[in-house]
């Protein structure tokens, strides 16, 4: 397509998730600085059902989030004795593709933060960034069974990105920031999870998504269920190139989030060209959970 239709994509996405035109003036000026329309309008394209790029490999079928950008019911806030948050992302094999990454691929991750708000005051905090915390995960199986997962390397490069190892067959490639992030039980009603992502060595057949997990404590441990854990959701799929892209997911209402977004959307990113130029996949969906896209 020519690169206006992917704008006006945006700008009638923005147009039917606004609850009116004051929204949008309120987005404009507030928090004394300038917000990033097409950030914005890329943040909203990545959590709207039905904008993926391409498919997960491995992912079962009926799995909701087999297709992409998901909400738990109910869980856009965490429930009230929890207090802690991580931010995750994750890299799957392409669905479909006829190339595959390379066993030495690797994969950068850059400026990757949490932000949450506050109930009270409708303020986003930072709790987590990868500027003061080291990446951990791992390879985990692709349907997460079990949750068995195998060792991935992870490597701080001398700029303060990290390179993670390609998901093997049947595998995932995982990943989190090492510390939770806090807050008060009870304070918090949203969050925003942003990261940079590129495929260091231009592999064709990768896609990845970003997304929140709510956490009971810091240190609670993980338990099958979920009772520990439960996820605030996630965004749509997005392939991987050699250039930086920006994957981000936000919880809670669009209407409120465009109000007042979190402050990674009014600054700059490594990759600000990359605003605006999603393109949905021609793939036939694997997913028997189809999301669609919905009608400007």
């Amino acid at each position: 397509m020519p690169p206006w239709i992917y704008l006006s994509i945006g700008l009638l996405l923005v147009g039917t998730l606004l609850s009116g035109v004051g929204v949008v003036r309120q987005a404009l000026s507030s928090a004394n600085s300038t917000v990033s329309m097409a950030a914005l309008q890329d943040a909203l394209i990545q959590n709207t059902p039905g904008y993926s790029e391409g498919y997960p490999a491995g992912v079962p079928r009926a799995f909701q989030w087999c297709s992409g950008a998901y909400r738990p019911d109910g869980n856009a806030a965490p429930p009230p004795e929890f207090s802690a948050v991580t931010g995750w992302g994750q890299v799957y094999r392409l669905y479909g593709a006829k190339a595959e990454p390379s066993p030495q691929a690797r994969i950068m991750i850059a400026n990757f933060s949490t932000y949450v708000r506050l109930s009270t005051t409708q303020q986003w905090v930072l709790v987590q960034s990868q500027a003061d915390d080291a990446i951990a995960g791992g390879h985990f199986v692709s349907d997460f069974a079990g949750n068995r997962a195998i060792e991935m390397p992870v490597e701080r490069t001398a700029d303060g990105a990290a390179a993670i190892g390609a998901p093997p067959r049947g595998y995932n490639s995982h990943f989190w920031l090492n510390d939770r992030g806090t807050f008060a039980p009870g304070s918090v009603n949203a969050v925003y999870v942003q990261m940079e992502i590129k495929a260091a060595d231009a592999e064709p057949a990768l896609v990845a998504n970003v997304g929140a997990d709510w956490w009971r404590d810091a240190r609670a441990d993980y338990v099958a269920g979920f009772s520990n854990n439960p996820g605030a959701g996630m965004s749509n799929w997005v392939t991987l190139s050699s250039d930086w892209t920006v994957l981000r997911f936000y919880s809670g209402a669009a209407d409120s989030f465009i109000a007042d977004p979190p402050p990674p959307l009014r600054g700059a990113t490594i990759a600000p060209s990359s605003d605006g130029k999603r393109h949905q996949t021609n793939t036939v969906s694997p997913c028997l959970v189809t999301n669609h896209r919905s009608a400007p």
